[in-house]
């Protein structure tokens, strides 16, 4: 039995909320894709370089899992994204995964 797509999200949020590119890249599928209520990118670098622009344009941003939940190959999470600590947004993400790996990552505003 493989990881499980719960602990690989899990794993993402830990990346992304440390800033970790290097940690996000190893997590991600080549062709992976990444849309949200402003871009919409394919491939690897191009999801990297989207979460870089976010990191310096936002630098305290970080994601709070409030719940999270799993079918097969895709994790769906309720998340508070804090902009900074006065600051928060409602955001559902949702991550599919292809071999272990990362295949898209939609995020949705609430």
């Amino acid at each position: 039995m493989g990881v499980k797509v719960e602990d690989i999200a899990n794993q993402y949020f830990e990346y992304w909320n440390n800033q970790d590119l290097e940690g996000l890249r190893s997590l991600f599928s080549p062709d992976i894709s990444l849309k949200d209520w402003e871009i919409e990118v394919v491939g690897a670098e191009q999801v990297i370089a989207a979460n870089a622009a976010i990191f310096k344009n936002v630098p305290e941003i970080r994601a709070e899992i409030i719940q999270m939940g799993s079918g097969k190959d895709v994790v769906f999470a309720k998340l508070y994204i804090h902009l900074n600590d006065r600051e928060k947004i409602s955001v559902v993400d949702v991550l599919s995964f292809e071999n272990g790996k990362i295949k898209t990552v939609h995020a949705f505003k609430c």
